[in-house]
Formats: structure tokens, sequence, C-alpha cells
């Protein structure tokens, strides 16, 4: 979240690929976000799962697809 939140404000969703949440990249590119004063949410996949990334399982378990509801979830 940005530092000051004055009424409604823009945000992003921001997805994560088979890895999961890296700080270098899904981590970071939140921070700039917030630092231009837009909400960035970044919804967790796999733990909700008991999965700690896709490549354990080959893709098999989680899909791009329920990733992509996830997010569509998330915007909502």
């Amino acid at each position: 979240m940005p530092d000051k939140i004055n009424g409604k404000m823009p945000a992003i969703v921001i997805t994560h690929a088979s890895g999961g949440v890296f700080p270098w990249r899904e981590l970071a590119m939140a921070e700039k976000l917030n630092k231009n004063q837009i909400v960035a949410f970044i919804p967790y996949s796999f733990e909700a799962r008991g999965i700690a990334n896709t490549n354990q399982t080959a893709g098999t378990d989680i899909t791009f697809g329920m990733r992509l509801a996830d997010a569509f979830n998330a915007l909502k």
C-alpha cells in the first residue's frame, strides 16, 4: 500500500509465475507502484493449496488458469 491513501486509489493485481513470489520481481514491482501512489495486490496462489511452487509438481496441481482465476477474484 502507498504511504498515504486519500479516498479511491488506482490498483493493480500482480500475478506470480510458477516459482512463486520473489522479492526481486513481484515485491520490487509492488514497491515501485506504491511509490507512485498505486495500490499493488499480489494474490499468492500456492500456500492455500499446500504447494510451494509448480516446479515441485511439474505444473499439474496449480495451473495457469487457477492462478488467473485467483487474480480475477482479487480484482473483485
